[in-house]
């Protein structure tokens, strides 16, 4: 692959990340939008479908995001003396997967304490 195909192949990989967070992140917070404003008004029932719905779903996103940037640690490490440019230069960069996927799940499950935490305190 020449210089060009590089940069343009990690850049976008990075690009797709990104995307695939904000997915994560919209998702989310349409679901905590949901929970706060008709959460308590809903069936056990209603929730729970809600619930599972969110809990099979939102998974694909965060495992997209760190399989993308997993990608672009190999391809910086298989061709990092090619590049003229440092790509990788912040730390961040190589702990990308890790700290990606460990916001996702913790945004994830906190989402979900929020929807039951809501329905307690407006239910009880």
């Amino acid at each position: 692959m020449t210089e060009y195909e590089i940069i343009d192949v990690i850049s976008s990989l990075r690009s797709e990340a990104a995307q695939h967070v904000m997915n994560f992140v919209s998702v989310m917070f349409g679901f905590i939008v949901a929970a706060y404003l008709v959460g308590p008004k809903l069936s056990r029932f209603q929730v729970s479908v809600i619930t599972i719905l969110y809990v099979i779903w939102t998974p694909g996103p965060m495992w997209a995001a760190y399989d993308a940037s997993t990608a672009v640690q190999q391809l910086y490490a298989q061709y990092h003396d090619v590049l003229p440019i440092e790509l990788g230069a912040s730390p961040l960069t190589s702990h990308a997967p890790v700290v990606v996927t460990v916001g996702i799940a913790t945004s994830w499950v906190m989402s979900l304490a929020f929807l039951f935490q809501v329905r307690a305190t407006k239910q009880g």
